[in-house]
């Protein structure tokens, strides 16, 4: 059984790192000009943690390349030790930390004054958690909100028992970071995440706000990991129509939950007022992933990072018609008019989500024919935390089904995470989306996986 952390103290068994970007007031992490001129950026950090955890935690920063003081050396890594009154708010060892059964308290740090130019264009955070646990696990929750112009941010686990916690964090390998965080941190374990900041084109205007938490949990297991089921997920954003007529259509779609909707993949440690059960969408069927309705949004939540299935073909394709193409899995052989899944979806959110063991991405976002006026209304497609690394097969991904239609997407952000080195099939990817705009203007001509990049294809890197 896992150890059970109590409802009033759920919302605070965290280290909260609230990192707030803003422009030229305050908190400043960009407005970038290509010249010498120097500009600064400042980081609010607070930190609170409950029940069960005991740990320490220490925030570092390093910017490539800096030589603050003119000797010739670089720069090394800085301890953030004081808040933003000047406090010093860790400890002798540079960290701040926190004893299990505490009473919930706020620490805070600040980082600021960071000098930044065309010259150094990139900061690496490094956020450093130390297990004081003798036994269990601590799972470490990290999320990201951002809205940037001309910066990718990049964040990479690590994990390890032999790391010494008086050494620098910047001092690790690059090569030994990974795309896992969902790898828990063991009893006197550590886990590292960098978090990697840089401008693309020095040569543009480049701005970042945004903010970051960073939450601390109790475990039992080494890993908090569900895997997400493809058919029960299917199943839930179907709608099976009985020859409808188009005014009696939308009467009837009002009543399935995901249409006008819009669909949020997220842990439920960020919403600890949200049910803690709804219809179970788990392979394993032990309702460590469900689904909820608040308001007009449908939340798939789980406590675990939520891992798509390695067959994950068709799981948002939308379609509006009398019956999907045969090989779709929830295909009705009756073909009853006005069938549909994700009928007028909103918005498309993945908070919580891993791609890395995923290798059929075929047909995942395909808008189907006679969508027309009930497709998605959204214009951004958000996939900054799709690991592709493994994806064999992307034919038909973003692509219509029908001639006359014209794929929804403006824009599709991806990270540095994607990749088509796997990729042995990637036909017809883009067909028929002509509105979409990445690094060039879409041709008509050029529709296949070799377009699914940020340098010379469709898509937009964050």
């Amino acid at each position: 059984m896992e150890k059970q952390i109590s409802s009033r103290k759920f919302k605070t068994t965290v280290i909260s790192m609230c990192l707030g970007f803003f422009m030229v007031v305050g908190a400043v992490i960009g407005v970038w000009a290509a010249t010498t001129q120097n500009y600064k950026a400042g980081f609010n950090v607070s930190y609170s943690v409950g029940d069960n955890v005991a740990a320490k935690v220490r925030t570092e920063y390093f910017i490539p390349n800096l030589d603050s003081d003119g000797d010739g050396y670089q720069d090394g890594a800085i301890t953030v030790t004081t808040n933003e009154a000047g406090d010093t708010v860790t400890e002798e060892d540079g960290y701040v930390h926190f004893g299990a059964g505490e009473d919930s308290s706020e620490k805070s740090v600040e980082i600021g004054n960071l000098k930044l130019s065309p010259q150094t264009p990139k900061v690496y955070f490094y956020f450093t958690i130390c297990s004081e646990l003798e036994n269990g696990y601590i799972q470490v929750i990290l999320g990201e909100d951002y809205q940037q112009q001309n910066i990718s941010v990049t964040t990479k686990y690590y994990n390890t028992s032999a790391f010494t916690s008086s050494s620098s964090a910047s001092t690790v390998s690059n090569a030994a970071y990974a795309n896992k965080q969902y790898d828990n941190v063991s009893g006197r374990g550590v886990k590292i995440i960098r978090v990697e900041i840089a401008v693309k084109d020095t040569n543009k205007p480049a701005t970042i706000e945004g903010d970051l938490s960073l939450g601390l949990y109790y475990s039992e297991k080494e890993q908090n990991v569900s895997t997400l089921s493809k058919s029960k997920l299917l199943s839930y954003a179907y709608i099976e129509g009985e020859d409808y007529w188009e005014d009696e259509y939308e009467d009837h779609i009002i009543n399935s939950p995901l249409s006008n909707s819009y669909l949020v993949f997220d842990y439920i440690q960020n919403h600890p007022t949200y049910s803690k059960t709804g219809t179970d969408l788990s392979e394993a069927g032990d309702g460590s992933i469900w689904a909820c309705k608040v308001g007009t949004t449908v939340y798939i939540l789980s406590k675990d990072t939520i891992a798509l299935p390695a067959d994950s073909s068709y799981l948002f394709y939308n379609f509006d018609h009398g019956g999907p193409m045969s090989d779709d899995p929830s295909y009705d052989a009756d073909g009853d008019w006005w069938d549909a899944r994700y009928a007028n979806l909103q918005g498309l959110t993945f908070n919580n989500i891993d791609t890395s063991n995923v290798t059929n991405m075929s047909y995942m976002f395909m808008t189907g024919e006679h969508s027309n006026g009930r497709d998605w209304y959204f214009a951004t497609l958000d996939l900054s935390k799709f690991d592709t690394s493994s994806v064999t097969d992307m034919s038909y991904m973003f692509a219509v089904d029908e001639n006359g239609f014209v794929c929804p997407f403006f824009t599709i952000y991806v990270s540095t995470l994607w990749s088509t080195a796997s990729v042995t099939n990637g036909s017809e990817m883009f067909d028929g989306c002509g509105n979409l705009v990445g690094a060039v203007e879409y041709d008509w001509d050029k529709v296949d996986y070799t377009m699914a990049n940020w340098e010379t294809g469709y898509l937009t890197l964050k």
